[in-house]
């Protein structure tokens, strides 16, 4: 089991989320993306969290800061999902040796306990599914536990003292 701390559901994304029941109701315009995302996620260190305002000046602050190299903009300007989001960044990566710290700008207005989320990748389904039922025994499935349009068993959870988690099975 991999433990990260992960940005990846935002404002937006919860609410498509919640109208959609099922991920791969969401559309494909960013399918190959994600699934390409999930695919790469082997590193051995992973943080992510949101820059409200311009991403880009966060971003190179933190270059400036701690070095590293920045990777994988995506900006959402040609994006029919995220049409009038123009110029803000969907998603961005600064490698620092092993570990990646992911950014992104909000999309909506980032509630307190939803701008970071902790990931877990499980090593099989068993495990998900029992990590699963213990978390949303006492606190709530944002998004229940199904079969995603990346090829993964995913979850995405707020336990009883409102941590965000999203649970992942790469089948």
């Amino acid at each position: 089991m991999k433990i990260c701390l992960n940005y990846f559901i935002s404002s937006i994304w919860q609410k498509k989320y919640k109208k959609a029941k099922s991920l791969n109701q969401i559309g494909s315009c960013y399918t190959e993306t994600i699934a390409s995302e999930w695919q790469r996620i082997k590193y051995e260190k992973r943080q992510s969290l949101y820059h409200c305002g311009k991403l880009s000046r966060g971003l190179n602050y933190y270059q400036e800061v701690l070095g590293g190299e920045i990777k994988n903009v995506q900006l959402a300007d040609d994006v029919e999902m995220f049409k009038g989001h123009e110029g803000k960044c969907l998603h961005a990566k600064l490698h620092l040796g092993n570990s990646i710290i992911h950014f992104s700008d909000p999309f909506g207005r980032v509630e307190k306990g939803d701008n970071v989320k902790i990931t877990i990748e499980f090593d099989s389904e068993e495990e998900i599914r029992k990590v699963y039922q213990s978390l949303v025994a006492d606190g709530q499935a944002i998004l229940e536990l199904q079969d995603t349009f990346w090829g993964a068993l995913h979850a995405n959870v707020i336990d009883k003292y409102g941590i965000g988690w999203l649970l992942n099975y790469q089948k």
